[in-house]
């Protein structure tokens, strides 16, 4: 009877403890949103005892404590909005809003190693955010670590194609760090996205007096591979000089030979150096017999080579099927193109492309069999009985 007793008070003890939480936690909202108004209206005395009072009727809500943060930096109390923000942060570490209001409170006190580690952390919770990106590449810069910070960008450029801000900043690191061929190449990305930039068109007009370092560009690039073998933005930032001007095919053949060795694993780097190579092989014109012919197939190799591990790495790969079958198509080995057009097909059936691709494959394997056929015919009439 004692024990049907001590569980009965320990459930109604649960049902209490979870209502007065949630009273806690309205409570805490209402007086947070008043808070809120105050700081709006500038009335920081109140804004502050309206906050206080949040947080103690709910001690574990981490914006409560970015909130008292935010009050207590626009009065001027950095040790506490500090503390506070601090706080914010240890109650939920996987928010990067709150690593971001720690790091931009950090860097305005010029306290810049520990902003960086914040915008890092921060960055590394949501790596497509420019507002995590930039301020870290800002503050990386302001430290003397150009590199580094050149890697952000080059990360933020793969996701934010067209933001002018993005491409003046991997211009201005690329300067920094004595790399003018890349420079040009962003400065006219830069243009390209918004041809009125004045930015942009002074610093193609500095570098147009420039003598072309596409040696030093791939000097370079190479060193970051080989110091960071598994690092995405080390792959493109060669794949970008090697395929740079009239492109350099050694070059090429190493980056491809090293990112099957350390980058099987990642079917979107095999993807994307496979995408410069079709593009530069796109460039050459082949004349019936000449260099020309076989440099443009040297090219396609390279690629064949990436896209066939992006398959293996990652079967589901419809642009890896594809574009193999395409390469495959125009070298002439169609019966080899066939298996990627029908998986391309699989993957999207509705896809134009895809049903081009598997439709040329059967062409060609119907012309193969009539060669065939015609060819061994008159022997077959000559056997006949």
């Amino acid at each position: 009877m004692n024990s049907v007793r001590t569980s009965a008070l320990t459930f109604l003890a649960s049902l209490l403890s979870i209502s007065y939480a949630h009273a806690g936690g309205a409570a805490a909202n209402e007086l947070d949103a008043q808070a809120m108004m105050q700081l709006h209206a500038d009335n920081l005395p109140a804004a502050l005892r309206s906050e206080q009072q949040a947080i103690e009727s709910d001690p574990k809500d981490p914006h409560l404590h970015a909130h008292l943060s935010s009050i207590y930096e626009k009065g001027g109390n950095t040790q506490e909005a500090l503390r506070e923000a601090r706080q914010a942060v240890s109650l939920d570490e996987r928010d990067w809003q709150l690593r971001r209001q720690l790091a931009t409170l950090l860097q305005s006190l010029n306290r810049l190693a520990e902003a960086a580690a914040e915008w890092e952390k921060a960055f590394s919770l949501d790596p497509k955010q420019l507002s995590l990106g930039m301020p870290l590449a800002i503050c990386l810069e302001s430290q003397g670590r150009p590199r580094e910070a050149m890697m952000v960008l080059e990360q933020l450029s793969a996701e934010h194609d067209d933001n002018e801000a993005v491409w003046l900043s991997l211009t201005r690191n690329y300067l920094a760090l004595g790399d003018t061929y890349a420079a040009k190449i962003t400065a006219s990305k830069t243009l390209n996205i918004v041809p009125t930039s004045k930015e942009a068109l002074k610093l193609k007009s500095d570098l147009s007096t420039e003598r072309n370092s596409q040696e030093n560009a791939i000097s370079q690039s190479r060193s970051l591979l080989l110091a960071q073998p598994q690092n995405a933005m080390c792959y493109s930032r060669l794949c970008h000089a090697a395929c740079g001007g009239q492109g350099y095919l050694p070059e090429a053949a190493w980056l491809t030979r090293q990112a099957l060795l350390n980058k099987a694993s990642d079917a979107d780097t095999l993807l994307e150096l496979s995408r410069h190579f079709l593009e530069k092989a796109s460039t050459l014109e082949p004349e019936r017999i000449g260099g020309s012919a076989r440099l443009q197939k040297a090219w396609w190799r390279l690629a064949e080579a990436l896209l066939r591990q992006a398959l293996i790495t990652r079967s589901t790969c419809f642009e890896g099927a594809l574009k193999l079958s395409e390469i495959l198509l125009l070298q002439g080995r169609g019966d080899e193109a066939l298996p990627f057009a029908a998986k391309a097909c699989g993957l999207q059936p509705n896809d134009e492309d895809a049903n081009t691709a598997l439709k040329r494959c059967l062409a060609y394997q119907n012309d193969l069999a009539f060669q065939l056929k015609r060819l061994l015919w008159p022997r077959l009439s000559d056997s006949t009985p």
